[in-house]
């Protein structure tokens, strides 16, 4: 399980490498979790038990967490307020609530409160919301989930699956039977399994597979309808930058699900007969960890909606919501007949499929760190030069690399607002211009 949930938190979280790497964005996003989840847990395991899970003499230090979970993120924020009420007063109308519950939920709102009244909101505010209107705010939210769903997959593949098998273990217990059939790979899944590995080897191998697509594209499609504008041809180019890791991981991950479907007998014909035989409402009221992922799905849309108020709602922002959906999955995952079904069916073909994209992603994350680590190197001696020789300005050719491994690793060029004005205050110098025509001149 700790195993899978390092898996799924690696593949799942949108912009990996902004969010649990960069120490900026890890500070926000994954570093200011970890009190929220301490927060949160006693109140959890409350609700597990019927009982409090804490003694009276936790009352200050619940309400001192609070405060610093309630100061964490404005969405996540506010969703511990309404969850740490809603708790308190479910477990107070079943004669569970301790005290240490609402004066939790009240440190979280006096943080919630400090944290949306800090002025740097109000500017932010200004300078990134000014002239929206609520369409635009209605507008991110497709823009956000959206790509938040690219990155859940595994995710909602994995619970698709359990579900079924949930519905499996009901049809049996009715006296329904599923044969399975001797599972082989098709002609299809083995030619699609050879594309895989060519772009695999595309990938560590300049990305071959990308260009020529991309330059076939060019001339049979963009060419023949005039499509033929600088600005055009850059967009075009860049769509095809990630298309290799972008083609295996999503080549992949069907591929994996399909073998597994056949693994677990879901063919369409079973599937049309669990839907018959075992109604949703069925499952719902027979697995609690049903119920309990069920609430967390919900709890973790809900969180995205806060973003409605928000002037942008980038993918990174979603961090908590996938963390949801992530504990939501290892919580179907820990069920017992889960655990059998997997371990009896599919157990090689899960393995295999994760072993796989472990592999091709941290390789991908560490070609792609090392090659950044040259590129810093060498912009960092060239601000240096320009400071040893009294230039007030630094001009460097712009980072050719614009693979980030699935978001893995995060980066930008040296013109940036935040990287630009600390190295130029630390080296003495005016300014760091990325150009090629200045390099070149240079």
């Amino acid at each position: 399980m700790l195993a899978a949930t390092g898996l799924l938190a690696w593949l799942s979280f949108p912009h990996f490498g902004e969010v649990a790497v960069w120490k900026s964005g890890s500070t926000v996003y994954l570093w200011s979790a970890v009190p929220v989840a301490l927060f949160l847990l006693p109140y959890n395991l409350s609700l597990a038990k019927g009982e409090p899970a804490l003694g009276r003499w936790w009352l200050l230090p619940m309400f001192l967490l609070g405060i610093i979970a309630g100061w964490s993120v404005e969405n996540l924020a506010v969703t511990v307020v309404w969850l740490t009420a809603g708790i308190s007063w479910y477990l107070r109308r079943h004669g569970a609530m301790a005290a240490w519950m609402p004066a939790g939920w009240f440190g979280a709102l006096l943080g919630l409160i400090g944290l949306v009244a800090a002025p740097g909101n109000f500017v932010r505010y200004d300078e990134q919301g000014s002239g929206k209107g609520i369409l635009k705010h209605i507008g991110n939210q497709f823009a956000g989930n959206g790509e938040m769903l690219l990155y859940i997959l595994p995710l909602i593949l994995l619970l698709l699956c359990a579900w079924r098998v949930f519905k499996m273990v009901l049809a049996e217990r009715k006296g329904c039977r599923v044969e399975r059939e001797q599972v082989s790979l098709s002609r299809g899944q083995w030619a699609l399994l050879g594309i895989i590995a060519l772009l695999v080897v595309s990938y560590f191998n300049g990305s071959f597979v990308a260009w020529t697509v991309r330059d076939v594209l060019y001339a049979v499609v963009m060419v023949p309808l005039g499509l033929t504008k600088q600005k055009t041809i850059d967009h075009f180019d860049n769509l095809f930058k990630g298309f290799d890791e972008m083609a295996v991981y999503w080549l992949t991950i069907f591929f994996v699900y399909a073998l597994v479907k056949k693994h677990l007998g879901l063919s369409s014909a079973v599937i049309a007969m669990l839907n018959e035989k075992v109604k949703a409402r069925e499952v719902w009221e027979a697995f609690t960890s049903v119920r309990y992922a069920g609430c967390l799905l919900v709890l973790a849309l809900l969180n995205n909606m806060v973003m409605l108020g928000a002037p942008t709602f980038p993918a990174r922002v979603t961090f908590s919501s996938v963390a949801m959906i992530i504990i939501a999955t290892v919580a179907i995952l820990r069920e017992q007949q889960i655990r059998e079904y997997f371990a009896a069916h599919a157990r090689k073909v899960l393995g295999a499929g994760a072993v796989g994209l472990a592999a091709f992603t941290l390789s991908a994350a560490v070609l792609v760190t090392y090659t950044m680590r040259q590129e810093n190197d060498m912009r960092i001696a060239i601000v240096q030069e320009a400071a040893a020789k009294g230039e007030p300005i630094a001009y460097m050719e712009p980072i050719q690399m614009k693979n980030r491994a699935l978001r893995h690793v995060f980066f930008v060029d040296f013109d940036n607002g935040v990287t630009k004005n600390g190295l130029c205050k630390y080296y003495g110098i005016e300014d760091i211009k990325v150009n090629m025509e200045n390099a070149s001149l240079r």
